[in-house]
């Protein structure tokens, strides 16, 4: 019987997945919701395959995979993701795992890509490629710091919410350090964290340059949204609706990743983002018009919600309902935010 560990923060897919996989009788499942319980686990018992979401809160999937690297920790993976870019999906592919399989998940083809990546394993071990790491995390708009090592040789990159903010290799720092490391091959990389630098040795320009020059390809939405934008009407928000408002969030309809919010609920995300697809799906059947660019749901427990529809983004906010709400929802604050979403996108 073959030992697979799943791990991934939402504990509602962790038992779908295992429940699903238990009943083909072949697979010992053993669970963690996080890298650091991942690790303990690959640590203390011989797991065949690991299937992993990427992106979690602290010791996600990709450093998991990269510390498996470094400390070979010789086992296939299989990672699930959201996302639907074949750029970012062949970026993902770089980090040297087995296989991908997109959610919704289809477990049918989960058990044939787990049979496959069993059987041929000794294909998958190639190293986790710089530029398609660095790509992920400037998509994704996360944190790290990576400590690149190439024989003597040692450098460093801090990414800081999709932007590489410092650089260094050896005697060089800056620009031309980024330069020098992106151009290197067979590397050893090691990530350690988030970026904490408060100090930065690449500016605006520098930024800029470094973008169309290494990661124009395969990168997309990255640096078109002006995120102060966002979250200076998210502020706005809290202030003109006070205890009204009970939750809000932006996120990109690509990947149900986060752009700004307050309360957010990524269980919500994937919800309203279905919801609309659902929708727009039922509509055309019925040979009704689409959704135009908001919805508005009218619940119970005296709440409202209302997602508008912006592109390939979507910005929800739950309300508390009382007199003179949907006015003000309609008339004020829809075309209000629509204004700051389009003065944001503008960016570029």
């Amino acid at each position: 019987m073959k030992n697979i560990l799943i791990l991934d923060d939402d504990p509602v897919i962790l038992e779908i997945i295992k429940d699903e996989l238990a009943k083909s009788g072949k697979y010992n499942i053993l669970l963690a919701s996080n890298g650091v319980e991942g690790l303990g686990v690959l640590e203390s018992n011989s797991i065949d395959i690991l299937i992993t979401d990427l992106l979690m809160p602290e010791f996600d999937g990709i450093q998991l995979i990269s510390y498996m690297k470094e400390n070979q920790i010789n086992i296939p993976v299989l990672v699930i993701t959201s996302v639907d870019d074949t750029d970012v999906i062949d970026q993902i592919k770089n980090l040297g795992i087995a296989d991908i399989l997109k959610k919704p998940i289809d477990f049918n083809e989960l058990e044939q890509k787990i049979s496959f990546a069993i059987k041929n394993h000794g294909t998958f071990e190639k190293k986790i490629n710089l530029l398609s790491l660095c790509k992920l995390f400037i998509t994704e708009k996360r944190s790290s710091e990576i400590s690149i090592i190439k024989g003597k040789h040692k450098g460093s990159l801090c990414i800081k919410t999709g932007q590489i903010i410092y650089a260094d290799f050896d005697t060089v720092s800056g620009k031309k350090a980024v330069e020098e490391l992106f151009t290197l091959s067979d590397v050893k990389i090691e990530l350690n964290g988030k970026c904490n630098k408060t100090d930065s040795n690449i500016n605006e320009s520098d930024w800029k340059f470094i973008f169309d020059k290494f990661l124009t390809s395969g990168v997309k939405g990255t640096i078109d949204l002006d995120i102060s934008k966002i979250n200076n009407a998210v502020e706005k928000l809290k202030n003109d609706l006070g205890e009204g408002l009970i939750a809000t969030e932006m996120w990109n309809t690509d990947d149900l990743q986060i752009v700004a919010g307050f309360n957010s609920d990524p269980k919500a995300r994937t919800i309203f983002s279905g919801i609309a697809e659902y929708l727009n799906n039922s509509l055309k059947q019925c040979s009704f018009p689409e959704l135009d660019d908001y919805y508005i749901l009218n619940l119970k427990k005296n709440r409202l919600i209302l997602v508008l529809l912006l592109e390939n983004y979507q910005w929800g906010l739950l309300v508390n309902r009382k007199d003179g709400i949907m006015g003000f929802l309609i008339s004020i604050l829809i075309p209000e935010l629509k204004k700051v979403f389009k003065s944001a996108r503008s960016l570029i």
